[in-house]
């Protein structure tokens, strides 16, 4: 039986080693993108090599989806053979290539650790008075964000160590760029906010502490004499000089003289803070938990030496906060303000007055209170947009690219026939993603009739047509500015003409199917403007 079997697997060995056909495979099918990109990173994985052994598990480089992956990279310096640094995964992301509205760039760390032989005696008793014993992070990633049109750039930062503490970092600038001439950034803060969450960290270095030190009483009137210098504390302050009293006049009316202040706002904002601050830090000593320092400016602030250079400046300017998780108040949406929105949505008798409507159109919108819904969330403020509620517009036009493309044009639209500008910004781009009918069809939805009281000029049609191109001060709608142009044209406004070749023209820029359709858009508007234009007295 032994022997049929291994008669049987004899027959079998030509068939199995009979290659398999091979595809051809043509040298343009090598030169992809991702191809070379994937051979350049093995040739600087192989640059490294020269001064370093270095091996790794996989690498993926796709530079059309914006996107490397590098698994188990290990390196170990051949001049420190005892120094190994150890990563078990990165992930870096960028924008991808196709997309030039916005640059992106995320890099995502897991499982980073250093030995101890990459660092010198001394700089490891430093970091061990510090209680760090290992070179070890669990979790890093830094995130930034940049808008090309408006300059603002957004960061955020995640460490994560176990046993140790975790630091998450969220930086917003509404305008950062570079001044060459001076060589520095131009940065305007907008928010910032730091948390720290103790992991164990605090513990190790609590013990190092004096007891002291954690009193507010005794570290306040420290960090006062080292960052507000000038500051006087009003119950230590001397006795003000006698003021020469004024020769009266015998009516009793004289006003007694109004003492300087001791300190100037800035400074009285800034001992405020050091503080509270000092208190709210004695809390954290005594249950550690999260640590939040927050920067909240009413407007942003241009950061600069000048600013730096004063605590009491610095404080009034950015209106900083330190706080703990239970000084943070609670912004959770509850089940039965949860049940209250269901029923308002389906038209149930609920009124919510415009706070209420605000907060939980915030909590839906930023996923912070209740899961993130920015649909929900703008069902929630449509009622405040409809009246104009400038908080409301300010909230939705921070969100126009995470909604469905024509309710964020309908809300943009809306914003710049009020006026708004920044909303005004959007109208094109926002057009540039919706199909052309839907963009004629939101247009047309709160049109009228195209009727005339008779006596406008030339010039007042042209207004009126400008102000439907543009969609700034009135609502963007193509057939009435078409409409009025045509007939302020006709009525001898020569400008007009400006306007009627600008809107002919825009078929150039479509598609062929998009470009019959508003032909034909056009040509309809043509015949409406023709029957008022000859059934108009002027006319005759």
């Amino acid at each position: 039986m032994i022997r049929r079997f291994l008669l049987s697997a004899t027959a079998l060995v030509p068939l199995l080693t009979v290659p398999a056909r091979a595809e051809p495979v043509t040298l343009l099918d090598l030169l992809t993108v991702d191809r070379l990109a994937n051979m350049g990173g093995q040739i600087v994985i192989n640059a490294l090599r020269g001064v370093a052994e270095v091996t790794y598990a996989h690498m993926d480089i796709r530079p059309l989806d914006g996107r490397m992956i590098l698994t188990g990279l290990e390196v170990s310096p051949y001049e420190e053979p005892n120094c190994t640094i150890t990563l078990d995964r990165a992930v870096i992301t960028t924008a991808p290539l196709d997309q030039i509205a916005y640059g992106a760039l995320d890099i995502d760390i897991l499982g980073f650790e250093m030995g101890d032989g990459c660092l010198s005696e001394r700089d490891r008793g430093d970091l061990a008075e510090i209680g760090i014993t290992e070179m070890v992070l669990d979790r890093g990633q830094i995130r930034l964000e940049y808008d090309y049109a408006s300059s603002g750039l957004t960061l955020d930062i995640l460490a994560d160590t176990a046993g140790l503490a975790e630091l998450r970092a969220h930086v917003d600038f509404s305008y950062f760029a570079v001044n060459f001439d001076r060589e520095e950034p131009v940065a305007d803060l907008a928010y910032a906010e730091i948390e720290v969450t103790d992991q164990g960290y605090w513990q190790v270095i609590s013990a190092e502490i004096p007891p002291m030190l954690l009193l507010p009483e005794v570290v306040v009137p420290q960090l006062v004499d080292e960052l507000l210098p000038r500051y006087v504390d009003p119950d230590q302050a001397p006795a003000p000089a006698p003021t020469p009293e004024a020769p009266s006049d015998g009516k009793g009316d004289e006003e007694s003289p109004t003492p300087a202040p001791l300190n100037s706002p800035e400074d009285e904002a800034a001992f405020a803070f050091i503080e509270a601050s000092a208190a709210t830090f004695a809390r954290f000593a005594a249950n550690p938990g999260t640590l939040r320092l927050e920067f909240a400016p009413a407007a942003p602030v241009r950061l600069n030496e000048d600013l730096l250079d004063e605590f009491g400046p610095f404080v009034a300017a950015l209106s900083p906060m330190l706080f703990t998780d239970a000084d943070r108040p609670d912004s959770r949406i509850t089940a039965d303000e949860a049940a209250e929105i269901q029923t308002w949505i389906e038209g149930g008798d609920v009124e919510f007055g415009d706070a209420d409507l605000m907060r939980y159109a915030h909590a839906f919108l930023t996923g912070i209170g209740a899961p993130r819904d920015p649909g929900l969330a703008m069902e929630l403020l449509t009622p405040l947009l409809e009246t104009g509620n400038p908080d409301a517009l300010d909230m939705a036009l921070g969100t126009l690219d995470a909604l469905d493309p024509a309710f964020a044009y309908q809300i943009a639209r809306d914003a710049a026939a009020q006026g708004d500008r920044l909303a005004f910004a959007h109208l094109d781009r926002l057009e540039a993603e919706l199909p052309l009918l839907d963009m004629l069809d939101l247009q047309e939805e709160d049109g009228g009739d195209l009727t005339l009281a008779g006596d406008e000029t030339g010039r007042d049609l042209r207004q009126m047509a400008q102000a439907a191109l543009s969609g700034l001060g009135a609502p963007r709608r193509y057939s009435d500015a078409y409409f009025y142009a045509l007939l302020a044209l006709a009525s001898g406004d020569a400008g007009a003409a400006l306007i009627v070749d600008e809107l002919e023209a825009m078929g150039d820029r479509m598609s062929d199917a998009d470009a019959t359709q508003w032909a034909e858009t056009l040509a309809a508007i043509h015949d409406r403007a023709n029957t008022v234009w000859f059934a108009s007295p002027a006319s005759e």
